[in-house]
């Protein structure tokens, strides 16, 4: 039997061929891996540098829009490329285009919140403003898109730009009992109360405490100083003082201007002021009994034309006090004897150096309390709204057509006489209102106080503006109503007041393309 023997010296060539090729796959791909993921690294940071430029144009966007906060119409200067009568010459939508900022550029635009179109899709239909399609802003609410590039970095951020400030949220304060807390959080309540945000995305109850509120106007009376304890040559009548920096050595009561339209003129000439729109008004011989009591009007230069049985003219200092004529302005304590007003029919009530009271009773218009001047909750309470009380804050009156002074204000606790707060509460104001208590019990409008509110078991749907605030009872529920808000600020309270535009939310999208937004906000493709 013979043997065969092969030679295999051929074979070995060829493994250390396949050996060969097998190692130059692997390095051949060890090195594309390499460029690519050094490639996916160069993209990503163009990706992220132009996602933080897109950023970076939302806060300039925010920037180059804060003066809104004190526009009459919000934002309709950015968002109408057109004139709107009362709003001011038009600026438009396009705030910049490829602002240079390495290593890329940035644009961005504003719109309203509600432009919604084939080529627009800026808000949820559910919460667009009223009124949609149009450019006018009316909630003071806007959108700003902005888009940037970096290399072949694309991204594009959209956020809603909002005019926010105090009167827009359910209850806000300088300081709560338990700081820095919220409204109703644990300490400041007894019960559950139920509390409505004017914003879901809020923390729950409201707003963080603000480092400043808002300051009401302080005056001296357009018809008789004397009232209020003053001369014409140390107070000049009609004269009016923003806060916090009033002036010293006067004794000033709570007035304001006619800014808004909000009104209480008559008999030809116009009047401005909380404290002089209570002094033209007569008191009815149900709250001022057994006759009623006459208002005082001004005669010069030209003479008021209801000077008469019910008014009467103040030709020199002291007239209306001597001649019993101050309306309704009361210089002592007041517990509401009768319903007051009537739907279109809003009445201001100036207490001054005195408390209020109402229970079991219906009141229409707007309440001005400067207390007694003495002792904070611990001292009494300045007003009480309890047992049954409602109160509606009127908006226009059918008489005369105007807007009744202080809308949407449904009570103003400030006393002229003490120093003004500030935002260390230990400096806050003695004042205290006690409202609530039983079922029934109604505010229908906004609260306003340089001290402190106690809020017991009560219905509140406007909202609460203090240095401090409590909330209390299981069976209270405080909502925030838009439509105060959007009022706001109230007469006597200086447009802008407390006002700041923020970013509420905010999105970010990377889009590989996309149209120039130059003339509005696109979709992202």
């Amino acid at each position: 039997m013979g043997t065969t023997m092969r030679n295999e010296q051929g074979s070995v060539l060829i493994i250390a061929v396949i050996a060969m090729l097998i190692m130059g796959v692997l390095s051949v791909s060890f090195a594309l891996l390499s460029n690519i993921e050094t490639t996916i690294g160069f993209n990503y940071k163009l990706q992220a540098q132009a996602e933080a430029l897109a950023e970076a144009g939302l806060e300039r966007a925010r920037d180059a829009l804060r003066s809104a906060a004190s526009e009459p119409c919000g934002f309709t200067r950015w968002t109408s490329s057109a004139a709107v009568a009362g709003c001011g010459a038009p600026i438009g939508p396009s705030l910049f285009t490829n602002q240079p900022l390495s290593p890329g550029q940035y644009s961005a635009v504003v719109d309203n919140d509600c432009w919604i179109d084939a080529a627009h899709a800026l808000v949820p239909t559910a919460i667009q403003q009223t009124g949609c399609p149009t450019t006018t802003d009316t909630n003071e609410i806007a959108v700003i898109t902005a888009w940037a590039t970096a290399g072949t970095g694309r991204a594009r951020a959209r956020g809603i730009l909002v005019i926010d400030n105090p009167w827009k949220h359910v209850c806000s304060s300088s300081s709560q009992d338990n700081p820095p807390g919220y409204c109703n959080e644990a300490a400041n309540r007894n019960g559950n109360p139920t509390v409505i945000p004017a914003d879901p995305n809020e923390y729950p109850g409201g707003p963080a405490a603000y480092n400043e509120l808002p300051y009401p106007q302080l005056g001296c009376s357009g018809i008789d100083v004397t009232l209020h304890g003053e001369t014409a040559a140390n107070c000049p009548p009609g004269a009016n003082y923003n806060g916090p920096g009033y002036p010293v050595g006067k004794r000033l009561v709570v007035q304001g201007d006619r800014s808004g339209g909000k009104q209480c003129d008559g008999g030809g000439l116009q009047y401005n002021g909380y404290f002089d729109c209570a002094l033209t008004t007569p008191c009815p011989a149900s709250i001022c009994s057994p006759l009623g009591r006459r208002a005082c009007v001004k005669a010069l230069p030209v003479p008021d034309s209801r000077i008469g049985a019910n008014y009467v003219a103040a030709v020199a200092p002291g007239v209306c006090a001597a001649a019993g004529a101050t309306g309704m302005v009361f210089t002592s304590n007041l517990d509401l004897p009768a319903n007051l007003g009537a739907p279109g029919d809003g009445r201001n009530i100036y207490m001054m150096n005195s408390e209020f009271t109402i229970q079991n009773r219906d009141l229409r218009g707007t309440v001005v309390v400067e207390g007694n001047g003495s002792g904070g909750c611990a001292g009494g309470r300045d007003l009480w709204h309890k047992n049954g009380a409602r109160i509606w804050t009127e908006q226009t009156n059918t008489t005369n057509g105007q807007q009744v002074y202080g809308y949407p204000l449904a009570y103003l606790i400030y006393d002229p006489e003490l120093p003004a707060p500030t935002a260390n509460p230990l400096a806050q104001q003695d004042t205290c209102a006690d409202m609530g208590s039983a079922a029934g019990t109604e505010i229908h409008g906004l609260i306003y106080s340089g001290g402190n509110v106690e809020l017991n078991p009560i219905v509140v749907d406007g909202g609460v503006i203090a240095f401090q605030i409590q909330t209390q009872g299981s069976s209270s529920t405080y909502g925030y109503n838009s439509t105060y808000g959007n009022a706001a600020p109230p007469a006597g309270f200086p447009t802008g007041s407390g006002n700041q535009v923020v970013i509420s939310r905010k999105s970010f999208i990377v889009c590989t393309t996309y149209a120039n937004d130059s003339a509005g906000g696109t979709l992202c493709r």
